[in-house]
């Protein structure tokens, strides 16, 4: 494994001990910002799998298509909790860009997916 994917896994690590941090509070910034460091461990995750595949992800690639370029590239296996991710990736989008405070039963089961997912 070369140093960038490397990097990429161990930034996923410490944003997800981030994540878990904010994710234990009730105050509702702390939950917005949980979701949004959550979402950008499993991308930064996804990202170092891309490179270790070689699958052709650039800058304007969309989050959904990740799941869909690694799969082509480890098939006929393929990158399990999809959908949930994708629902995170939703409640990020929601949170950062419309100012919505995803609710602690959303945010509930995420974390052991994506320990999961990691795993």
């Amino acid at each position: 494994m070369n140093r960038s994917i490397i990097n990429k896994l161990l930034l996923a690590k410490r944003l997800y001990r981030l994540a878990q941090e904010s994710l234990r509070s009730d105050n509702d910034l702390s939950l917005s910002v949980g979701t949004n460091l959550l979402q950008d461990s499993v991308e930064s995750f996804l990202l170092a799998i891309a490179e270790h595949t070689n699958a052709s992800i650039n800058s304007g690639t969309n989050f959904e298509r990740y799941f869909e370029l690694i799969n082509a590239k480890v098939s006929p296996k393929e990158l399990p909790f999809q959908a949930r991710l994708i629902g995170l990736n939703k409640l990020r989008v929601n949170s950062k860009h419309h100012g919505l405070v995803p609710s602690k039963s959303e945010l509930d089961g995420l974390i052991l997916t994506v320990i999961e997912f990691f795993n």
